[in-house]
């Protein structure tokens, strides 16, 4: 996680220096990650006068959180995502997840299936998404980026006036593909 984000870093202070992007802050020992008592702490520049919300409350909030993720999207383009680790393995395998989902079907007690049956059954009907993310991932245009994955409105710094300023929580940025940031 913290090379990921030290590449990203050294990136963006290159090809986007105004962009402003949340950068750790070295300690003593010029390192962005401090271990103590078995725990891993980063501390990060207080972006002042800024504040996160928990839920949407209006248009406004959503397209200012959008356009943050757009942003930062558009600022990596070039990026080799390659380079990234994978923090999360398969955290946005749509066939696995699936093949999880059918797994736990076959092998749940049978009171918990009559529970969730209506869901589960419109969630079997909808199988050919599955189809259509693995023709997506397999087709040769698609093209492996640096991705969030984890766009949600708490994840975006606002200033007072209710504008965007930056993407935060970078613990899931990785290589992934454009649907993986559904902005």
């Amino acid at each position: 996680i913290d090379e990921n984000i030290c590449l990203i870093a050294n990136y963006l202070q290159k090809t986007a220096p105004n962009y402003l992007f949340t950068v750790p802050i070295p300690n003593l020992n010029g390192d962005t990650i401090t271990f103590f008592n078995h725990h891993a702490f980063r501390a990060f520049l207080f972006q002042p006068n800024s504040h996160t919300y928990l839920v949407v409350q209006n248009e406004n909030e959503a397209l200012e959180a959008s356009k943050q993720f757009a942003q930062f999207t558009q600022h990596l383009n070039s990026f080799n995502a390659r380079k990234l680790h994978i923090t999360l393995p398969h955290f946005h395998n749509l066939s696995l997840r699936f093949a999880d989902f059918e797994k736990s079907l076959r092998e749940n007690n049978s009171e918990r299936l009559v529970l969730a049956a209506p869901a589960a059954n419109a969630l079997l009907k909808m199988n050919n998404i599955v189809n259509r993310y693995e023709a997506f991932i397999a087709h040769p245009d698609a093209m492996i980026r640096v991705m969030h994955h984890d766009t949600k409105i708490s994840n975006i710094l606002f200033n007072e006036k209710g504008e965007g300023l930056c993407v935060i929580d970078l613990d899931t940025v990785m290589p992934g593909y454009l649907f993986s940031d559904p902005y």
